[in-house]
């Protein structure tokens, strides 16, 4: 995204560089703050994380590979966006950059509709907050509000729900498209907010297919292989 950024102004990208460091920095205070207010229950004992094993060759050519797909898949949309100057699909470059680091694409169409489903989720429950954000806009409301999902979500993801899967997608589609649809700049705010669902959705569906697609034309070794232990 900043060599994107660089492209169109210097200044932008520095300033996204910054951005980005500050709102890390603000992220990890506030996750810090929550364990203050609200520590863990004394006499639970947490489970002691597995240590991950150290991968072995064949499991370092994996990651090494599903590294690759993702690249070849992200590339297209930044050429897209800089050698086309087609500054006004950032927002898809940025939507397919997050996406596509999902680790459930390594399983296949089943997994990239779990992402769509997941985020067309959010983008359904972030349609209903922002209608009552709009006829109801407080701060207070919209600090209860959040509060309010991020306990209906936060339970179904640690309490392994059935709806588990979704809302792990779908709790940060939701914070995205509120925190856009409510900042001080550009269309009025419905015509941002309805935008930035379609572009997620556009942004969804691509990588799926374009993962896909790269996946069967990146294997084709392994398919020749099993063509000739086959017809062996």
């Amino acid at each position: 995204l900043i060599p994107a950024m660089a492209a169109q102004s210097l200044a932008l990208a520095l300033g996204l560089t910054m951005g980005i460091f500050v709102s890390g920095a603000i992220a990890m205070a506030f996750v810090w703050l929550a364990h203050m207010v609200i520590p863990d229950p004394f006499g639970v004992t947490k489970p002691t994380p597995a240590t991950p094993p150290e991968l072995d060759d064949a499991g370092k050519a994996t990651a090494a590979k599903h590294a690759l797909w993702r690249t070849l898949v992200v590339l297209p949309l930044l050429g897209w966006v800089l050698i086309g100057q087609n500054t006004s699909d950032i927002k898809i470059l940025i939507f397919g950059a997050m996406l596509v680091q999902s680790p459930n694409l390594a399983a296949g169409v089943k997994g990239g509709k779990g992402l769509i489903l997941g985020n067309g989720f959010g983008g359904l429950v972030a349609v209903a907050l922002y209608e009552l954000f709009v006829l109801a806009p407080s701060l207070p409301f919209a600090v209860l509000s959040f509060t309010l999902i991020g306990l209906l979500f936060g339970r179904q993801i640690f309490g392994g729900g059935k709806l588990a899967p979704l809302c792990s997608g779908g709790l940060g589609t939701v914070v995205l498209l509120i925190g856009l649809a409510t900042m001080p700049y550009g269309d009025d705010a419905d015509t941002q907010f309805y935008s930035r669902i379609w572009q997620i959705f556009l942004a969804g569906v691509y990588i799926v297919f374009a993962f896909n697609v790269v996946a069967y034309l990146m294997s084709w070794k392994e398919r020749r292989r099993a063509k000739v232990e086959a017809a062996a």
